[in-house]
C-alpha cells in the first residue's frame, strides 16, 4: 500500500517566489497558447505564457500530477519580468529536470534575457561535450560573468535533477551548480 503525504507536497512551495505546477487546474489554454499560475510567493504577477506548444501534445503526465512535453526545438514558458531581477548582484537558486538527449547540441534550459540587455543571464547545456555555461551581463563586454562547469553529464538520455545557486557576489566562486545533488567542480 502507497499513500502520498499531500502536506509535504504542499510544503514544497514555502518561501518560494516562483512555483508553477503544470497541473491541468493551474494551466489554462487558449489555443496553443497556455497560461500557467504562479504559485509562489508573488502569485499571479508571475504567471507564464507558453510559446511554440500545443494544447493536444504538450501536457503529459508527469512524477507527480502532470507535466509539459517541451520539443526541444521552440517550446518555452515565458515569464515576463516580475518573477525576480536576476542582475549580477541578486542571489538565486534554481531548481529543474533535465534531459539531455545525445546529438541534442546546446539547449538553453533557462534564461533571464530581453533584447541583448546588459543584464540578466543565460544557461546553456552542450549536450555534445557535456559542458554547463552560465554567462550574467552577456552583452557588457568586460563585465560578464562566465562560469563553465564541464563533465556534467554522465550519461546521455535520461533525467537529473538540476540546481543552480548564485550568491549574488559578483564573483564565480559565488556560482555552483548541482547535478543529481552532486556538486560539479566550476572553471572560471
Amino acid at each position: 500500500i502507497f499513500k502520498t503525504n499531500t502536506q509535504a507536497v504542499n510544503d514544497l512551495k514555502s518561501g518560494l517566489v516562483g512555483y508553477w505546477t503544470f497541473d491541468g487546474q493551474d494551466t489554462s489554454w487558449s489555443g496553443n497558447t497556455a497560461t500557467l499560475t504562479n504559485k509562489g510567493s508573488i502569485g499571479s504577477g508571475g504567471n507564464g505564457t507558453s510559446g511554440g506548444m500545443s494544447q493536444s501534445l504538450s501536457p503529459v503526465a508527469g512524477k507527480v500530477g502532470q507535466a509539459l512535453n517541451f520539443d526541444g526545438i521552440d517550446d518555452y514558458i515565458n515569464c515576463g519580468n516580475t518573477v525576480h531581477n536576476f542582475g549580477r548582484t541578486n542571489p538565486v537558486t534554481i531548481s529543474f529536470q533535465f534531459y539531455p538527449k545525445t546529438g541534442g547540441g546546446f539547449y538553453v534550459p533557462i534564461s533571464k534575457d530581453q533584447d541583448f540587455a546588459p543584464t540578466g543571464f543565460i544557461m546553456l547545456f552542450d549536450t555534445d561535450n557535456r559542458k554547463f555555461f552560465i554567462i550574467y551581463n552577456k552583452s557588457d563586454v568586460g563585465n560578464e560573468l562566465q562560469v563553465t562547469f564541464n563533465n556534467v553529464f554522465t550519461d546521455l538520455d535520461k533525467w537529473y535533477n538540476v540546481v543552480f545557486s548564485y550568491d549574488g557576489s559578483g564573483s564565480a566562486g559565488g556560482v555552483n551548480l548541482y547535478i543529481d545533488n552532486i556538486s560539479k567542480t566550476r572553471t572560471i
